[in-house]
């Protein structure tokens, strides 16, 4: 929230003091009651209750005229795990705190991540290896739910990708002795019973926003029959962050387990890579950032629309195997 506040104060060109108020927060709170908690990435980190979130958002509001102007303070307390409070004398112990005492209680905790990073790496990489003899065909996926009940879904998308052994004749030729890439197919399913649930208090509502073809409105039953179709068909599945995405497609009668089909992770790809760069810390990559690091062409209205967000996933993919943004942005261009 700290980040998004400060954002947010810049449209009222406030920004620098609700900065500075953050980063004097300790040494003008001593013995303020902060959470030492395990968030959704398994690391401790020292943050604040849902209660001490709003408290702080209305004395900004308050203190430096940003009432309207700030976003509503989201509770991130459902993921937090193993929960102690503590308090700081004053910044320099808050500092210490955080830059020696929470590193060696994360070392270890990342370094497993990295070591299961690697391993989801190496398989990617094995499946690539074999490339010059055969060809296969990756379905990358993306789903959209309802912000406040994440049991309720109401977009899926998925491209499909060949990669075959380069010949004189298939459509996008590769640099080298990667494989060429042939796009078989883009999908875009908006779920009618769920069309009068719409997004935008926490993430946009885009769902009319695919870009890469036509949109089809369909029934649950339909769209995810038209869905695990296509799984089946296919070798591999790809998607971004797909921990829970897991759970919501097995919800929908869609088992990526039962039909056997093995699951590659972009963010995954990208720890293992910045592991070897930062072997102390652990990265989580959204998909808005790899597109601007990896020089992909988007923008960002395209983002939050599930077929847009599987299309570009699958380019940033594309990037981690070291195809060259000239040819992704060509890709981009053609459709």
């Amino acid at each position: 929230m700290r980040n998004r506040w400060v954002r947010c104060a810049g449209e009222r060109h406030k920004a620098e003091v609700v900065k500075r108020y953050f980063n004097t927060f300790a040494a003008k709170h001593p013995g303020y009651t902060f959470i030492i908690a395990k968030k959704f990435n398994d690391l401790y980190d020292v943050c604040i209750t849902a209660q001490q979130c709003s408290e702080i958002k209305t004395h900004l509001e308050r203190e430096f005229g940003l009432a309207g102007y700030l976003d509503e303070a989201m509770s991130l307390e459902v993921p937090w795990r193993d929960c102690t409070e503590k308090s700081f004398r004053n910044t320099q112990d808050f500092r210490e705190y955080r830059e020696h005492t929470l590193v060696s209680k994360n070392r270890p905790v990342i370094r497993a991540k990295h070591a299961e990073a690697k391993q989801h790496h190496d398989k990617v990489e094995d499946v690539f290896a074999t490339a010059r003899r055969r060809a296969f065909q990756i379905l990358c996926f993306d789903i959209e739910v309802y912000e406040h009940n994440h049991d309720i879904m109401l977009e899926i998308g998925y491209v499909i990708c060949q990669f075959s052994p380069v010949t004189r004749y298939t459509s996008y030729r590769s640099q080298g002795d990667k494989p060429d890439v042939t796009l078989v197919a883009k999908r875009h399913l908006i779920i009618r019973e769920n069309l009068h649930y719409k997004n935008g208090d926490r993430v946009p509502d885009n769902r009319y926003g695919f870009r890469f073809s036509s949109s089809e409105t369909l029934s649950m039953k339909v769209a995810v029959k038209r869905f695990r179709e296509d799984v089946r068909e296919c070798d591999y599945i790809l998607g971004h962050s797909v921990k829970h995405d897991d759970d919501y497609l097995r919800n929908i009668g869609v088992d990526l387990s039962e039909l056997g089909k093995e699951m590659f992770d972009t963010q995954v790809v990208q720890t293992y890579k910045e592991s070897l760069k930062e072997s102390e810390k652990y990265f989580m990559r959204g998909l808005s950032y790899l597109l601007k690091e990896y020089k992909v062409n988007y923008e960002d209205s395209d983002l939050h629309n599930a077929g847009c967000d599987a299309f570009y996933t699958m380019m940033v993919f594309l990037r981690q195997r070291e195809y060259s943004a000239e040819e992704i942005n060509t890709i981009i261009a053609s459709q």
